[in-house]
């Protein structure tokens, strides 16, 4: 298994991305992204990918919290 702890900041960001995409998309993950060759080399099936979904996402939470807390904060860069 892998320690999401041990990823660098830009591949969190690269598998935040590809979350997203996954999240926003038609619901599968997207191919030859670095999320998809995670999932693929550690686990079987979406019940397994969904947990490692929700590592990264909270591992992203713990480093970037309060990135996200001022992106939200301000939502005019949202409407632009």
């Amino acid at each position: 298994m892998f320690n999401v702890k041990e990823f660098n900041d830009s591949r969190l960001i690269e598998l935040c991305n590809d979350i997203y995409d996954w999240d926003t998309g038609n619901g599968d993950i997207p191919e030859n992204s670095k999320l998809k060759s995670l999932i693929s080399a550690h686990c079987s099936g979406y019940p397994n990918a969904y947990h490692i979904r929700d590592l990264i996402i909270n591992e992203a939470h713990n480093r970037f919290n309060k990135v996200a807390k001022l992106l939200v904060r301000d939502k005019t860069w949202f409407i632009k």
